[in-house]
C-alpha cells in the first residue's frame, strides 16, 4: 500500500463506495489467482482524492478495456459473473461526482484509478437526505 499523507477529507457516500471498492478488489483478486498481488495506492487530485488499484494479473486486450464498463459484459466463465459489477462502480461514481478509468494491456498489470471530489455534487447530497 502507498498511502498519500496529504489527502483531503472527502464527503461521500461510505456505503456505497465501500461497494465499489470491494468490487474491484474481489476482481483484482479473481484476475491474479495464487501466485499475484494486489496495491491500492492514494493520492491527492485537486482538492479531492485519486484511489489506484493494480493488480499483477494477465491484464486485457483493447476490446476488453472498451466494453469492461458496459452492463452484462464479463470475461468470466458462465455462472462465475454477472457483468454488472464494474457497471454499477461506473454508475455510483459518476452519481457521486466521480470517475473510474481502467489501463491494462495483455501480459502487463491491469490498473483502476477512481478519482473522487472533496464533495459530491448537490444533486446526490439531496437524493441521500431524501432517502433517510
Amino acid at each position: 500500500a502507498d498511502y498519500d499523507a496529504s489527502l483531503p477529507v472527502i464527503y461521500s457516500d461510505p456505503a456505497q463506495l465501500a461497494q465499489v471498492l470491494i468490487n474491484i478488489l474481489n476482481n483484482a483478486i479473481d484476475a491474479i489467482g495464487h501466485d499475484g498481488s494486489v496495491v491500492v495506492a492514494t493520492r491527492r487530485e485537486g482538492e479531492g482524492a485519486a484511489i489506484v488499484i493494480t493488480d499483477d494479473g494477465p491484464g486485457m486486450d483493447q476490446a476488453t478495456r472498451e466494453r469492461i464498463f458496459d452492463p452484462f459484459f464479463t470475461t468470466k466463465k458462465v455462472g462465475e459473473g454477472t457483468g454488472l459489477g464494474l457497471a454499477i462502480c461506473f454508475s455510483i461514481l459518476e452519481k457521486l461526482g466521480g470517475h473510474i478509468a481502467v489501463r491494462s494491456a495483455v501480459g502487463k498489470a491491469t490498473t483502476f484509478t477512481i478519482t473522487l471530489p472533496h464533495e459530491p455534487p448537490v444533486v446526490a447530497l439531496q437524493a441521500e437526505i431524501s432517502e433517510q
